[in-house]
């Protein structure tokens, strides 16, 4: 079935600059809705207002200068020195993509992900496009996804925890870390949902997309993780799954700006 009206998919140039200091070339997003101005500017100043920390007057000479360079106490320093972007959904409705940077002084790398409306130009939290029951069943999908690949991993970790300290040189804390690490998977797989699943942001805690007919779920969805990272050599879980089965838990936003008048690919 063909998208409804005269709407039509946001054209994606790109604004390339090499940075100074490191010599990568750093790539941002430029958006175009067609027939849109104010649309159009709507979601590149989100997008730089989020991504690059420039705010409605602009930038002097590089649209990356405010990112690249960082000033703590009068202390200058390099901040970000690598951008780039990924395009998940381009549809006629709506706009998923994400923004990737990373480097700079403390070797950081944060990934952003926006869902716009292309009609109004609104960056649209997928908590207002499931239901609380469907925010709910998503939640507690992704805490089975992980505690199943915790009982898979659990036998490994314990091994571990044996043979640290019995291998010639091997630092005794070592053991303790495997230790801890074997706690905090035990906590995960008694505790039930973690408390965050109650806070009306709570999607906000994990990366999530929309491409090729799938809604894709990324992140750790294991009580006690948050403040122990570094113990978590499992790191994130993702959950990949078809649009046609979160359908029943859309809100009349969500239907709307993903299905629009009909049932239709979201390529």
């Amino acid at each position: 079935m063909p998208f409804s009206g005269k709407a039509q998919k946001a054209i994606i140039t790109e604004i390339k600059e090499m940075h100074p200091l490191k010599k990568v070339i750093n790539i941002f997003p430029v958006i175009q809705i067609p027939g849109n101005k104010k649309v159009s500017f709507l979601i590149n100043q989100k997008l730089r207002e989020e991504a690059l920390y420039l705010d409605s007057t602009g930038f002097k000479k590089s649209i990356f200068e405010v990112a690249w360079f960082r000033d703590d106490n009068n202390n200058p320093y390099w901040e970000y020195d690598d951008f780039e972007y990924e395009v998940f959904s381009n549809t006629a409705r709506f706009l998923n993509l994400s923004i990737l940077f990373s480097g700079g002084k403390h070797g950081q790398s944060q990934t952003l992900y926006f869902l716009f409306d292309t009609k109004t130009g609104e960056d649209i939290l997928f908590n207002r496009i499931l239901t609380k029951q469907g925010q709910e069943w998503l939640a507690a999908k992704m805490v089975a996804l992980q505690k199943k690949r915790i009982q898979q991993f659990l036998p490994e970790l314990k091994d571990s925890i044996q043979m640290a300290g019995t291998i010639h040189g091997t630092d005794s804390s070592y053991k303790e870390d495997f230790q801890r690490e074997y706690e905090m998977y035990e906590r995960c797989l008694t505790s039930s949902l973690p408390s965050y699943i109650t806070d009306p942001d709570a999607l906000d805690y994990f990366e999530i997309y929309l491409k090729d007919n799938f809604l894709n779920v990324k992140g750790c969805a294991c009580a006690g993780n948050w403040h122990q990272m570094r113990f978590d050599d499992l790191s994130d879980a993702t959950l990949k799954l078809p649009v046609k089965e979160i359908e029943r838990f859309l809100t009349e936003k969500g239907r709307r700006l993903i299905f629009g008048d009909g049932r239709i690919s979201i390529n």
